[in-house]
């Protein structure tokens, strides 16, 4: 349908790693503020921040037409769609793209 979307995960424990632990990058990034891994075709950005949400896409996500948020169960003001009967949310596992879609584009609230 030629949407740019992206995909934001929420690890609210931190477990979410993509370097080993004793690795260089891993120790560099103990004492840096920001280390990158840079591969054909691919960045890994680690960088700390306190930003909030809002911001982070901004950054990072402002040319994209749909950010998809995973986790972040407790904030409230978006709207949920769910992928499964056993989470909260707009029913997307049982509605075609075009009704998510409108779902989405509406002033509708569940």
């Amino acid at each position: 349908m030629g949407y740019k979307v992206a995909y934001l995960k929420h690890d609210s424990k931190g477990h979410a790693l993509t370097d080993k632990e004793g690795s260089d990058t891993h120790r560099l990034f103990q004492i840096l503020p920001k280390v990158c891994i840079v591969s054909p075709g691919r960045i890994t950005l680690y960088e700390r921040t306190e930003e909030e949400l809002e911001d982070l896409v901004q950054r990072y996500f402002s040319d994209f037409d749909f950010v998809l948020l995973e986790g972040w169960k407790s904030r409230k003001g978006y709207k949920r769609v769910s992928l499964s009967p056993e989470l909260e949310g707009f029913p997307a596992y049982k509605k075609s793209l075009q009704e998510v879609l409108s779902y989405l584009f509406s002033e509708e609230e569940l």
